[in-house]
């Protein structure tokens, strides 16, 4: 059994309830593994009809798939970039809106690029994504796990995301929000989790995140999508979170997840001065209860009505990149760095 810090089995069994036990027994089973097939490469169809070992189709991900294969990052199928080993539980939240091919996507915490590489395979041809990692060296594995899987149509950069706002303007549609956490969602898999875990360090990760939200704000076009993610189970992180960025951004509305997502995951939970009625359209997935590790996601949606086919006044010039640009370039080195 994994020893748990007491006060945060005090704060899990408050949660929980009479479920508590059952989640506390899930930590000694063996995590489930999964992967992705990157439809960039191959269609799904034939992958399977060429894949040598046993595999079963994830439920809420068209590509998705539990396995149970040894050192699979040794198979040829993972050197050639035809699949992408991922924890199910977070394939989900790029699962929880419908993509438009077309759409500019932005991932501002994306290492090591699962959530990025799966949404790149729901882009077109004209869609962008613009992958950002704040670390060096986390940047480094993110640019070359999409560079073994061959993405196309995908930037990565190296900032702070507040420095990413000074670069671009309202240019996307969709950014997804995977926060930095207090990882009590994977304490199963990473015992230096369970080590580091304190409530001073879950109360400074919630801060970080409403800094982060607030930066996805200034990137986000009218009408666009936030999806917001952790792979954490505290309130302070996940529903009140999104609480007080609806509290600060009235011009933002709580959306339903995809069918699919809602029919595999739980209800976000109420709390004391919850304003957000409708905060049960959080979605929660836990390790007792489904497939895979934990998991939380939200989707934030703009009210602002989008500007497409609108007459615009002239623009000021802001110092701000065109994303348009930044592209071009990508095309000629692939990787650009913001330090």
């Amino acid at each position: 059994m994994i020893n748990l810090p007491e006060k945060y089995k005090e704060r899990m069994k408050r949660l929980l309830g009479e479920e508590y036990e059952s989640y506390e027994r899930s930590l000694v089973e063996a995590p489930v593994r999964a992967f992705r097939v990157n439809t960039d490469k191959i269609s799904v169809e034939e992958f399977e009809k060429i894949c040598p070992f046993p595999h079963e189709k994830i439920p809420y991900c068209d590509n998705g798939f539990y396995f149970t294969y040894d050192k699979i990052g040794n198979h040829p199928f993972h050197h050639a970039g035809m699949i992408y080993v991922q924890e199910p539980g977070a394939m989900a939240p790029a699962e929880c809106v419908d993509f438009d091919p077309e759409w500019r996507v932005l991932d501002m915490c994306a290492a090591p690029g699962g959530k990025s590489t799966q949404m790149k395979n729901k882009l077109g041809e004209r869609g962008v994504l613009v992958s950002n990692e704040i670390i060096p060296s986390r940047c480094k594995i993110l640019t070359g796990n999409i560079e073994r899987l061959g993405l196309r149509n995908t930037i990565t950069t190296c900032a702070d995301t507040e420095r990413l706002t000074r670069l671009f303007g309202k240019d996307f549609d969709l950014i997804m929000v995977d926060a930095p956490c207090s990882g009590e969602g994977m304490f199963r898999k990473e015992e230096m989790a369970v080590s580091e875990w304190s409530v001073e360090n879950v109360r400074l990760c919630a801060e970080r995140q409403l800094s982060i939200l607030d930066n996805a704000v200034d990137l986000l076009k009218d009408g666009g999508y936030i999806i917001y993610a952790t792979c954490t189970f505290s309130q302070e992180e996940n529903e009140m979170v999104i609480d007080s960025f609806l509290k600060r951004y009235p011009e933002f509305e709580l959306k339903e997840a995809t069918q699919r997502v809602r029919e595999n995951t739980c209800d976000g939970i109420t709390f004391d001065g919850c304003q957000t009625e409708n905060i049960h359209f959080c979605r929660r997935f836990y390790p007792h209860k489904s497939r895979g590790e934990g998991q939380f996601m939200a989707v934030l949606k703009s009210t602002a009505e989008p500007s497409y086919g609108k007459p615009e006044a002239k623009k000021k010039k802001t110092g701000k990149t065109p994303l348009l640009r930044i592209f071009s370039t990508a095309f000629l080195h692939n990787t650009i760095k913001i330090m």
